[in-house]
């Protein structure tokens, strides 16, 4: 496969796109496989990494992604490798593999294919079992109303558990969400109130796409992003909280420190 080819594959995928160059540079690259220059508008492929067409028609897609977000929103490339870049880059693959212009490598290893089936069902026994216990904590919520007792203090006291966590299996139950699903992609679903955007985008993730990519095309960019400075904004504060604590303990350790000291001297004295 030549350069030209590979140019012709990608606009195979996506013809709408400004011209560009595919470029083997003929070299061996330990750390990476390929770049993309926006000043020149060029794709350059490191061809002597690549034992097989396939893998070099992955590397080549990203850069082509590289390339499309580059004209669509001048991204600065060096900092590029986010959420939207990575939901970009499936869609173009998702869309060559549905072309036949890319075979996934990984298809041909049936010992490798195995293994990754006996985790995704271990993902999806993880989520059938936190269900369950969703359904059965419903039952343990109706008692303790009847009883007058506080339901997060059975939480955290009995269970050994955040209320939090508990209400997300008792959502996972509530919601009928697929059992199918791992625990991340459940737990994505789950936050979704709009029942039809919920039912998409499970269908979306059960389909086989990525979280992200799921999230993004159900919600949109706009309420994705929303969500994930949400997050972010929320590991920023447990992150302040963290740091309260390692101060207060080692505000402790000097305390014990200086009564060590003070025994130590009266000792002697």
């Amino acid at each position: 496969m030549n350069q030209d080819q590979v140019k012709e594959i990608l606009l195979q995928i996506k013809s709408e796109v400004p011209d560009f160059q595919v470029i083997f540079s003929g070299k061996e690259r330990r750390k990476v496989d390929g770049l993309y220059k926006p000043d020149t508008q060029e794709i350059i492929i490191h061809n002597k990494n690549f034992k097989e067409s396939h893998s070099l028609i992955f590397t080549a897609v990203h850069e082509f992604a590289h390339h499309i977000l580059f004209h669509e929103e001048g991204w600065n490339v060096s900092k590029s490798h986010n959420t939207h870049f990575w939901n970009t880059f499936y869609d173009l693959l998702d869309e060559a593999e549905k072309k036949g212009l890319w075979i996934d490598p990984l298809k041909k290893e049936e010992e490798l294919l195995k293994k990754i089936k006996e985790v995704q069902d271990s993902l999806s026994g993880v989520t059938k079992k936190e269900k369950d216990v969703g359904r059965d904590f419903i039952k343990v919520v109706e008692l303790a109303l009847n009883c007058g007792v506080e339901v997060n203090h059975i939480c955290r006291r009995y269970l050994r558990m955040k209320p939090a966590t508990m209400k997300h299996y008792v959502m996972l139950f509530v919601t009928n969400i697929s059992s199918d699903l791992s625990p991340d992609a459940s737990l994505e679903v789950s936050r979704i109130k709009n029942l039809e955007k919920r039912e998409l985008l499970q269908a979306s993730l059960t389909e086989g796409r990525t979280i992200s990519q799921a999230k993004e095309s159900i919600l949109g960019r706009v309420e994705t992003e929303e969500s994930e400075r949400d997050q972010i904004a929320d590991m920023w504060q447990q992150i302040a909280r963290l740091e309260k604590e390692v101060t207060k303990r080692e505000h402790r350790i000097e305390e014990l420190k200086a009564q060590i000291e003070s025994i130590q001297e009266s000792a002697n004295g």
